[in-house]
């Protein structure tokens, strides 16, 4: 989890967050999102989720080495009308690549 951790870290900086806003916004404490940036505690898959929904990334961004290209993934239509934008990446961030028919609205 370090290299998530560093990348956490490193999106948080770049967007000019301190740790306090990022806490406020994620309803996590400020000694928990510190403790998962330098690898001491690793995160829920649902706590991934809602960092990257502050941070505006996937959370297959938090496991990539900065320069490091993006894959392209296809994601796959669920009908889930009450789903919140954390589950829905949750997820497609999981799901392999498969060929499919596109989603549509």
């Amino acid at each position: 989890m370090k290299i998530a951790g560093q990348r956490i870290r490193d999106l948080r900086r770049t967007r000019a967050m301190s740790l306090e806003t990022v806490a406020a916004r994620t309803d996590l404490s400020i000694g928990f999102i510190s403790q998962i940036e330098r690898g001491l505690s690793s995160p829920s898959l649902r706590v991934l989720a809602t960092l990257a929904d502050v941070m505006g990334v996937g959370i297959a961004g938090f496991f990539r080495r900065q320069g490091e290209r993006q894959r392209h993934a296809e994601r796959h239509c669920h009908p889930q009308a009450s789903a919140s934008p954390a589950a829905t990446r949750i997820g497609s961030a999981i799901r392999p690549v498969t060929p499919g028919p596109s989603c549509s609205g």
